[in-house]
């Protein structure tokens, strides 16, 4: 027997579920982790389903109102996994869910305020301004309402102005922010797809319409390159016809024009010079664990303790690589700060087309088409800040998680406030899936985690090639200022390094404490503290 009833998780704080019916029409659509647009109080809202049952067990129960998704886009253990987010973060469920689904997808409704009096008036300010501002319009959302007339009491007049009929207030459900993307695409018909009749359709054409010849010319040669369709932009640029042209075409039948959905990719412009990498001792046995770990598809979490230079990406690659010959995914967490175009054409370099990047910097449709790709199996590498570490992969084999230690994986602006390494442990331990968590200095909690055997711990002790580590000196600036010897905020031995390396024409990076980041304040002239407290 077919659910008559769903379980829905809204993303909203409240620690609770919603039951509603499945009508008829959508019983056979509504399955555990699809998207539905269902009724909530005044307005309608978007939720996931998380339980189906045949009973209720209320009085009253309001149907859900659409099923956004075909097929289900929260996997079993993505649900799972939100929901100890949910237990361990104290978010509620929906909330948890919202931030492992796409941006930009979510369909919310909103009021919309129409005048149905249009030669009304009102003694009341607020009133006749809500008015004023309606007259002359087909209506308005309350949020533009509200920039046209202030927020200050706009309710309780559309309320009042509603009570006496001189206004309408409906609901209705906007557009997600983002969708997918199609393009245009050309082809020739099924008749010209002959060779013989193609180059008489050409010769006749040369004589009389110049441009459509080359068209032809051209959609003839990116073909060959393509093995497809052509896309009508890319045709009309190097063949330098307008569309007029190419419509012309279309309607003597010999090209056909069709949409096809199209990637939005973010540009980053950057390639690396090509590098043979030869393994170390101490990399190889760092590889030869992990992938251990990997072929057995037991859960393990590995604590990569590597010194600046040590080779750490070159493990994550190859880490990744012997996954990807096991069939499986997998994904690499990187801090936001060091998402780079360096780093990400390493791992393009190495893994091509199955690299999807994923990280805050892109548009939202550049974001949703990088979801779709690791969603449909198009892309089997994911590489991104703090998010991706909810990626749609199928078959997770590994997450790296670089830099470790670093405070920008806690989401600390939104609900849930989780820790992107302790998720990506959790995800891992949910898939019988290796973690692989990498830093110079590693964090207090995974050292400890690491020393009492809950992570295996692996060394990098020595840079690449032998290379020193960078000689660090430290001025006494209580000396200096009192040698008068200091610049502004720069010691005299600053100044000549600067002026040095300036002379060679090489680059300098200054770093300085952010304003108003000091615990404490320090005298010039003993060197004495004022601690915060």
């Amino acid at each position: 027997m077919k659910s008559r009833f769903c379980d829905v998780a809204f993303p909203i704080p409240v620690h609770r579920q919603f039951t509603y019916e499945i009508p008829g029409a959508l019983v056979d659509a509504v399955r555990v982790g699809v998207r539905v647009v269902a009724p909530f109080r005044k307005r309608s809202l978007t939720g996931v389903v998380v339980g189906l049952r045949a009973e209720s067990g209320l009085s009253e129960v309001k149907p859900i109102q659409d099923v956004l998704d075909e097929s289900r886009k929260f996997s079993g253990e993505i649900l799972k996994l939100t929901r100890w987010i949910s237990d361990y973060y104290l978010s509620s469920w929906g909330e948890a869910l919202k931030s492992a689904g796409p941006s930009g997808t979510m369909i919310e409704s909103s009021q919309f305020v129409k005048l149905l009096l249009p030669e009304a008036s009102d003694a009341n300010e607020g009133r006749s301004r809500i008015i004023e501002a309606l007259r002359g319009s087909r209506g308005l959302s309350m949020k533009q309402l509200a920039k046209k007339v202030g927020s200050s009491g706009l309710r309780y007049h559309v309320g009042k102005l509603q009570e006496a009929g001189v206004i309408e207030v409906s609901d209705r459900l906007n557009d997600p922010r983002v969708s997918i993307r199609y393009e245009s695409f050309v082809q020739f018909g099924e008749e010209y797809k002959d060779p013989g009749k193609l180059n008489s359709v050409l010769n006749e054409l040369d004589k009389r319409a110049t441009k459509q010849s080359e068209l032809l010319l051209k959609m003839t040669q990116l073909q060959k390159v393509t093995e497809g369709g052509v896309s009508v932009v890319q045709l009309l640029s190097q063949a330098k016809a307008g569309m007029s042209s190419l419509l012309a075409l279309v309607e003597k039948g010999i090209v056909e024009l069709y949409d096809k959905e199209s990637y939005r990719e973010a540009e980053y412009g950057y390639h690396e010079p090509d590098k043979t990498f030869t393994l170390t001792q101490a990399q190889r046995h760092c590889i030869e664990g992990v992938s251990g770990a990997i072929s057995s598809a037991e859960y393990a979490t590995f604590l990569l303790h590597g010194v600046t230079g040590s080779g750490k990406t070159q493990v994550y690659i190859e880490a990744i690589d012997f996954a990807l010959a096991k069939g499986k995914s997998a994904i690499v967490l990187v801090p936001e700060i060091s998402l780079t175009p360096q780093i990400v054409d390493r791992f393009r370099k190495r893994f091509s087309e199955k690299i999807a990047v994923m990280h805050s910097r892109m548009s939202l449709g550049e974001r949703y088409d990088a979801w779709r790709r690791v969603y449909r199996g198009e892309a089997s590498v994911v590489i991104g800040a703090r998010s991706a570490v909810f990626a749609p992969v199928n078959n997770l084999g590994l997450i790296v998680v670089d830099e470790e230690h670093e405070a920008s994986y806690k989401q600390s602006d939104t609900v849930p406030r989780y820790n992107a390494r302790d998720v990506a442990v959790m995800r891992c331990l949910i898939n019988n899936a290796v973690a692989l968590l990498g830093s110079a200095t590693p964090s207090i909690e995974s050292y400890y985690n690491a020393v009492n055997g809950k992570y295996k711990i692996l060394g990098l002790p020595e840079r690449i090639d032998n290379a020193k580590m960078p000689k660090i000196e430290i001025v006494d600036m209580k000396k200096k200022r009192k040698e008068k010897l200091v610049f502004g905020s720069f010691s005299d031995e600053l100044r000549t390094r600067i002026d040095d390396r300036l002379s060679k024409k090489e680059g300098i990076i200054i770093l300085r404490n952010r304003r108003g980041f000091s615990t404490y304040l320090q005298c010039g002239e003993c060197g004495w503290k004022e601690t915060s407290t």
